[in-house]
């Protein structure tokens, strides 16, 4: 509960957004096809419609079905998060590790800045088609703009936008139609209902997903839904139960690992959690799904998350830069040129990744054939990774080219760390403000371990 109410309070994925590709008609409200659709996950979780009291830290309000049935941080739907028990997994596992060792406190007057995660791509190349659609939508409401860029003034300050949505939604209701960029429309959703149809019927992702595609490929994250349903058919057995119980031994070591790093931190006034954290999902994320050791918890100037993140920040101040929105004025940029090379940096891990199984593999094929066992830990489970799975994989007949395996492996080298480590860090935070949660939550680790020094058991 104390996961959820953390991740309901502080969305890791605020926006998802999708392309309608067929039309809408759901309780008087009709979206014609070609339309764009934001759909606020932060919005649902801080809207008092679907939580009471929604700016308050409750983890009992998810002990109520009705608010239960509300929670949209992993998606719903078909294209809902492949990882999701792998995830909510590994963050118990982490966080009962570092209750048991720490009590995590508040920095006075330390509030973290919250700024844009994920948002879509406006479509220009659209707009004469979107205006006559727009003519055919009903249930939306458009507030008041500025003149010509309408409502672009609420993405002005990435570190505004989200409250500043929050409080148009409040305002002017649930269904908002935004113009930005000389009239292009873009609806906005906080309608959990609308969401949820949207989300288990559209399975197409709007155009935002084509920047990062430079980034993490055409992989499960973003390619298009024909390619989509066959990667996910593929990929499916590497999240079973049987499978996903196999890693415990890797959540236990990299959890020592990191709370061997965090006990410096004993003492100080205060310090930033998140890359800590990021290393230590990375190196669960290579030791389980991809089946092989990064260890790069003992390396201080790991390159990986530090790119990941200005990747990030150059994705979003693309996204809202009409300049560097165009494909030939970006390439004139200074982010261009630092895309280029963090591009080359990710992959290149992530082919180093790739490589170093292929190797894992070929070894295990000779000891086999000679009746010997294979020395490395990762492999005396005889578990198949979900790389494994990818190796061995056909699409359409055909092996899986060296770009294909690039691109599925790097969707889920960032996003099975990255949004993991976050959500953990947040939720310590929540921890640190909210001493009587963590107190009944340290309790309840005294109910199970006593003193016991065991490890955890889902």
């Amino acid at each position: 509960m104390v996961i959820k109410e953390s991740m309901r309070y502080y969305t890791p994925v605020p926006f998802i957004s999708r392309l309608v590709d067929k039309d809408v008609n759901l309780d008087g409200i009709f979206i014609p096809k070609g339309l764009s659709i934001i759909l606020f996950l932060y919005g649902i979780h801080m809207n008092p419609k679907y939580y009471p009291n929604p700016e308050k830290f409750d983890p009992s309000r998810f002990e109520r079905d009705a608010e239960s049935h509300h929670f949209l941080a992993f998606g719903t739907g078909p294209r809902q998060c492949i990882g999701q028990r792998f995830a909510m997994w590994e963050m118990k596992y982490l966080l009962c590790q570092i209750l048991r060792k720490f009590n995590i406190l508040e920095v006075p007057g330390h509030v973290p800045k919250l700024s844009l995660c994920v948002l879509l791509k406006f479509q220009n190349d659209v707009m004469i088609r979107q205006y006559g659609l727009n003519k055919k939508l009903i249930g939306f409401v458009s507030p008041p703009g500025l003149p010509i860029l309408k409502h672009f003034w609420l993405f002005a300050s990435e570190f505004a936008i989200l409250q500043n949505l929050i409080n148009l939604s409040r305002k002017y209701g649930e269904r908002i139609k935004l113009e930005l960029f000389y009239g292009v429309p873009i609806l906005l959703t906080s309608d959990r209902d609308i969401a949820s149809h949207i989300l288990n019927t559209v399975l197409l992702k709007d155009a935002f997903y084509e920047l990062a595609e430079t980034w993490v490929g055409q992989g499960l994250i973003t390619c298009k839904p024909d390619k989509w349903k066959k990667s996910r058919k593929m990929l499916n057995p590497a999240f079973n139960i049987q499978i996903l119980e196999g890693y415990l031994k890797s959540f236990e070591n990299s959890s020592n690992a990191l709370i061997k790093r965090l006990k410096v931190e004993v003492g100080n006034d205060g310090f930033d959690v998140l890359p800590y954290m990021n290393l230590c999902t990375l190196d669960i994320i290579c030791e389980t799904i991809m089946g092989i050791k990064l260890n790069v918890q003992g390396n201080k100037n790991m390159q990986y998350t530090t790119d990941i993140h200005e990747m990030s920040a150059i994705v979003i101040r693309r996204l809202f830069s009409p300049f560097k929105r165009h494909p030939w004025l970006y390439r004139l940029t200074k982010d261009y040129k630092s895309e280029t090379k963090i591009i080359g940096r990710i992959r290149g891990l992530t082919q180093r990744v790739i490589d170093d199984r292929k190797r894992i593999k070929a070894n295990m094929e000779i000891n086999n054939t000679n009746g010997e066992l294979a020395n490395n830990t990762i492999e005396k489970s005889k578990r198949k990774s979900l790389l494994d799975i990818l190796l061995e994989a056909e699409i359409d007949g055909r092996p899986l080219t060296n770009t294909e395996l690039i691109d599925e492996t790097q969707s889920f080298l960032f996003a099975g760390h990255d949004t993991s480590a976050m959500c953990i860090s947040l939720c310590l935070y929540c921890l640190s403000k909210h001493q009587y949660v963590q107190a009944n939550v340290v309790k309840e680790l005294e109910l199970i371990f006593d003193e016991d020094a065991r490890s955890p058991t889902i």
